[in-house]
């Protein structure tokens, strides 16, 4: 009685047909991932095989692998994404909340903003004639290729709130916002009755349309509508979840923070997530039988709905080892914990006490001085075995644990180690063949206490942990571990390798599988798989450049498929194919397609009575279910998402597409899609005409081409799944343009350094002989350039020595003009005075004889230019008593004894002021001569030279008059010596103007080039 009140109380609880205990895989993709934001608003699956998912962050492109985001700074109308659809031509259609759409071709964003008074809008309905349309108040829009516009056929009293299509028998259904249904038909639009007030949403199948009612006493339903009649289909209540009529498609729904899943044409109700929260009802069942993805609140969910069941850490922690009794219970042996018991529908602990009691009477009847307590009772190992008499085996670090009636019995060494790490069955002699360190050991099912020790102390495999067993259908035994070794029980002699045929060191063996065609495998810790080869009686090495980690297990799946468990997932070998040219893996399982366990364990694979293999790993346990598996792989699709940068198309590309910018390199960014993707996806391009041969394969997805000549080029892509040398996918090519100026071409650099060489030889020659000829030119122009030298010299000599008798009679004319006015005194004293004027004068001339030495040695002293200025100006005061003053000034920084300058050079200029200034001004005027020497840098001298004579212009109107038509020729002769000495490297410069008040100032600026 009392049962019959448990199995009712289950029935209401459960329902009677959820399944529990084991989890459907499920993946979730969050920002962490690179999705937009985490709570998903709306998905879909294009034709193109990309997932598009909208959030409150915008919208992401999914390719299987890679996330692509998209925001209002790339043209969305706002950031919350609340709809995605894609209509006849590709376009992809994005509804944004309360703002509007926006068409998106792959590169550009077209955006169709709609008026924000209609706060009703539906999603976009794509009809089967290809027109758009959606709700918009009372009104119904539709697209006419370039905007939204009132559809003439719709007007409604209530705002629509939801439109409903049944694509198959085109019927088109509305909803108002007080729930009245309303179709379209022949005779107009008509309300629909049986639908009307209490339908909370909505979902379409192709075909049909599972409406969800508003809850009724904590009861929700669900319907089942084909366009003329209602089914039920689905009753929700908390005690009960029931399926009254089955559903051709898959439908997964949430409740209470569980997310459940019913197969088609199945009435089993499956729990494939907990704490999963969906966005709406979705649609799963009507294209993909193997995967659903969810929308929730905590990210985009992928669940692979065949091929693997999962339990949780939680719920089977740190399994190592499976086993299956005669009554189809499974034993989980997990490692430092208690042994769980799985009958199928849930998991129960095995009581610790029952086996660690057993162990430590044991060790008391054996005089063994150890004790198992709480943990250590629970140290199992690998490989528990059932044997033909339905007996459980379990390796463990106490021995043998028996399982027989639910009653324990230990078998061990009363002498040195008791671990038995892993076990093989000898069914030949009924013996179980465990694995020890530095030991092996048969046990006698028959006769269970009588242990054989079987090792070889003098072999290096016996030096270490023997790591695993293996019996040939022969009978001999294979041993693994530092070696290999092969055990003869009737001989009872070893055989060693130490080396595979191709030279490869057998070691760290941790793994001996005999596959169903009583081929040996045998695989390491490095990656290493070999094949025994009984005609040569050595292991082949197979699969050389494939697995770069551990392989944990060989596992037989079915006459066809060897399963291999490695890091990087689970992979599928057809046998076939390998049979053939020593290959063949053709799908590898791993958390992108259905696997989820991480690092599958060391011998972790156990085959049970129904063919399914189970999974051991450092995470979860994990059940394949071969008969729901799928081994072939949907070749991926390739498509570019930019050039240079910049988004490419996926829809109206043009035909030639022409580089930018006259460039002739550029960047390619692709990606390949798919959602079966166990690997990174690599890439690979061509250039018919100019690289006829495929790149390499590579995984970055960015591909540069450099360098392109000019001209139309196809460019072809193509994509792969990893190293599976079975995937494929189609190839994507595109025609580019290049028009890039000529020194961008990619033999520019080559024929530029032919030329270059070809030139500089050219040049050589034509220097070597022009060397030669200039040879002769130069010993000719040397002596053309000191002749000329010379020459030039001698010029300025000759005019030098024209200026010194010149001023010589200036002088004398003064001194004859004292002694006739009879002013002996003053001529003699002025002619002391001349004396002197004279001697440095001379002086200077001197300087200017030495012909061997250059022109700059032939300057003077500035301080004895100003003494003989001095002196000539005291002289021509003699003559013309109080007609004029004069005043010589330095600048405070100038140093007169570092300063040398050409000799003769300012007297005559003072000589024309005096002269032709000074002296033609009235008697009672008295003259003023201002001389300034200013120091412009170290190499640069300015002397001023200014009188308040009459200026130029009235001496010269003077001088026209005047019977004596005296002409001065000291200046002339000044300004030719100045052009010599600029030509010599002098930079004279002298200018003459008018005095602000009158008079001239003469500037003479003297420096070097």
């Amino acid at each position: 009685m009392k049962k019959i009140f448990l199995l009712i109380y289950l029935y209401l609880i459960f329902g009677g047909n959820i399944s529990l205990a084991q989890d459907f895989p499920l993946w979730k993709y969050t920002p962490q991932d690179g999705l937009a934001q985490s709570q998903v608003l709306s998905y879909l699956k294009d034709s193109r095989g990309i997932i598009w998912v909208g959030t409150y962050g915008g919208l992401s492109r999914f390719d299987g692998e890679h996330f692509t985001n998209y925001t209002v700074k790339d043209g969305l109308l706002g950031s919350t994404v609340t709809h995605i659809l894609e209509d006849s031509k590709g376009y992809i259609w994005v509804l944004c909340r309360e703002l509007g759409f926006v068409r998106f071709d792959g590169k550009n964003f077209e955006q169709f903003p709609l008026d924000e008074t209609a706060k009703n809008w539906s999603k976009l309905i794509l009809l089967k004639n290809g027109e758009l349309i959606v709700s918009w108040g009372k009104e119904v829009l539709r697209f006419n290729g370039k905007s939204f516009e009132k559809h003439p056929r719709y007007k409604f009293s209530n705002p629509i709130g939801s439109i409903f299509y049944l694509k198959e028998s085109n019927q088109l259904f509305f909803e108002d916002v007080n729930q009245n249904f309303f179709q379209e038909t022949s005779k107009g639009i008509l309300p629909v009755k049986d639908l009307s007030g209490w339908v909370f949403q909505g979902i379409t199948f192709n075909d049909v349309i599972v409406f969800e009612s508003m809850p009724i006493n904590e009861m929700i339903r669900y319907f089942i509508f084909d366009g003329y009649s209602l089914k039920p289909f689905l009753k929700i209540s908390p005690k009960q979840k029931e399926v009254i009529n089955t559903f051709k498609y898959d439908f997964i729904f949430s409740n209470e923070g569980k997310v459940y899943l019913i197969k088609a044409e199945s009435k089993k109700i499956d729990i494939v997530g907990h704490n999963l929260v969906l966005i709406d009802i979705i649609d799963q069942g009507s294209d993909n039988k193997k995967l659903a993805w969810l929308p929730t609140e905590k990210g985009l969910v992928r669940l692979t709905k065949r091929g693997f069941r999962q339990f949780s850490e939680s719920q089977v922690p740190n399994c190592w080892s499976v086993v299956q009794d005669k009554d189809k219970q499974f034993y989980f042996s997990n490692y430092s914990l208690s042994l769980q018991k799985y009958d199928g529908t849930k998991i129960e602990k095995v009581p610790n006490e029952l086996h660690r009691n057993v162990i430590n009477r044991t060790y008391r009847q054996l005089n063994i001085k150890d004790f198992a307590d709480q943990k250590s009772s629970n140290y199992w190992y690998f490989k528990p075995i059932r044997s033909t008499n339905n007996d459980l085996w379990f390796p463990s670090n106490h021995g043998i644990l028996r399982l027989r009636h639910n009653k324990w019995t230990l078998f061990t060494s009363p002498n040195g180690e008791k671990l038995v790490f892993s076990q093989a069955y000898d069914t030949l002699r009924g013996k179980i063949v465990g694995t020890s360190i530095g030991k092996i050991f048969s046990l006698n099912i028959a006769k269970p206490n009588q242990l054989e020790f079987l090792q070889d102390t003098t072999a290096i495999l016996f030096k270490g942990l023997i790591l695993c067993a293996a019996v040939s259908p022969k009978g001999e035994y294979w041993l693994g571990g530092k070696c290999i070794g092969r055990y003869n029980p009737e001989t009872k002699r070893y055989r060693y390798y130490k080396y595979a045929s191709d030279g490869s060191k057998l070691c760290k063996m941790l793994g001996l599988t005999y596959d169903w065609d009583k081929r040996l495998w045998a695989y390491d810790f490095i990656g290493g798989v070999y094949v025994y080869n009984e005609k040569k009686d050595s292991f082949d090495r197979v699969f050389k450049s494939y697995f770069n980690t551990a392989v944990s297990f060989v596992e037989q799946i079915d006459h066809r498929h060897l399963a291999f468990g490695n890091s990087t997932g689970i992979h599928i070998l057809d046998l076939s194919i390998f049979k053939k040219n020593g290959n063949g893996f053709v799908q590898v399982f791993n958390h992108h397609n259905g696997y989820n366990g991480i690092e599958p364990n060391q011998l972790g694979s156990y085959r049970d009575f129904d063919g399914n293999i189970w999974i051991t790993s450092g995470t979860i346990l994990s059940k394949m279910i071969p008969s729901e598996l799928d081994y072939s792989l949907q070749p991926l699709k390739i498509h570019v998402l930019s050039i240079g940068g910049e988004r490419y198309p996926f829809i109206k590309q043009t035909q030639v597409y022409e580089l930018p910018n006259q460039q002739n390199s550029t960047t390619f960014t692709l990606e390949s899609i798919g959602d079966n993707k166990p690997f990174r996806s690599q890439y690979s391009f061509r250039i018919k005409g100019f690289i006829n041969e495929w790149s390499e394969w590579q995984e970055q997805n960015k591909i540069m081409v450099n360098n392109l000549p000019n001209g139309e080029h196809i460019i072809e892509f193509r994509t792969r799944m990893g190293n599976l040398s079975t995937s494929s996918s189609s190839v994507m090519a595109i025609n580019i343009r290049v028009n890039a100026p000529f020194y961008k071409s990619p033999n520019f650099y080559k024929y530029a350094t032919i030329t270059f060489f070809l030139l500089m030889v050219v040049i050589l020659i034509i220097a070597i002989r022009s060397i030669r000829q200039s040879r002769k030119l130069v010993s000719q122009s040397q002596k053309i350039g000191e002749q000329e030298h010379k020459v030039r010299f001698l010029q300025v000599q000759t005019i030098q020595a024209q200026m010194n008798p010149h001023f010589t009679f200036n002088v004398l004319g003064t001194l004859q003009h004292l002694i006739l006015n009879n002013e002996t005194q003053k001529a003699s004293e002025n002619l002391l005075k001349l004396s002197t004027l004279i001697r440095n004068y001379l002086e200077a001339s001197l300087l200017t004889d030495n012909k061997n030495g250059s022109l700059f040695s032939h300057e003077i002293q500035l301080s004895r230019e100003v003494e003989l200025l001095k002196m000539y100006i005291e002289f021509e005061q003699l003559q013309y008593v109080d007609r004029f003053e004069y005043e010589i000034s330095l600048d405070g920084k100038l140093n007169t004894e570092n300063y040398r300058v050409p000799p003769l050079i300012l007297q005559p200029f003072v000589e024309n002021a005096i002269k032709h200034g000074l002296l033609y001004k009235s008697p009672s005027e008295k003259g003023m001569l201002l001389i300034r020497f200013i120091s412009l840098n170290e190499d640069t001298l300015i002397c001023t030279i200014e009188d308040n004579g009459v200026g130029r212009t009235e001496a010269n109107l003077i001088q026209t008059r005047s019977l004596k038509k005296y002409k001065s020729r000291g200046t002339e002769l000044v300004k030719r010596r100045v052009d010599i000495l600029n030509e010599m490297g002098y930079d004279i410069a002298i200018t003459v103007d008018d005095g602000i008040t009158g008079g001239t100032v003469v500037t003479i600026q003297i420096g070097y080039k």
